[in-house]
């Protein structure tokens, strides 16, 4: 019996590997939290007195500790927005006007990044048979 999670993983076996062996998942010491987890069938309902987060702590304690180490020092979304932000402010020129400055912006990501590419494909073309 395939189930939606299955489908979703064949759907993206690519990604799924890929972020499998970046998050280094394939470790033996994992190995017993893992199956341990794969045989899970039902979901436990939650009690108001542990938090979620502490009971897959107290379940899976080695598996934790890894996504912890992976994930645990990653910026929020809004931390990032404010740093973008606050970036994007110290670099502004007094005589310029934002709509300037995103035009600008816009050129540099759209039309700056084909050029870099361009450049190179040429160099490593001119490196290969040179």
């Amino acid at each position: 019996m395939i189930t939606a999670t299955d489908d979703i993983i064949c759907k993206h076996e690519e990604a799924v590997v890929h972020f499998w062996q970046q998050f280094e998942l394939n470790k033996k010491c994992l190995l017993p939290d893992l199956k341990k987890l794969s045989k899970e069938v039902t979901i436990r309902p939650v009690d108001g007195e542990t938090a979620p987060i502490l009971t897959f702590k107290a379940e899976y304690p080695i598996l934790f500790e890894k996504i912890e180490a992976v994930f645990g020092m990653m910026m929020s979304n809004s931390r990032l927005c404010e740093q973008l932000h606050g970036s994007h402010r110290h670099g502004l020129r007094v005589g310029t006007g934002m709509d300037a400055v995103d035009a600008q912006k816009d050129y540099e990501v759209i039309y700056g990044y084909m050029f870099k590419q361009e450049r190179r494909k040429a160099s490593q073309c001119v490196w290969e048979t040179g």
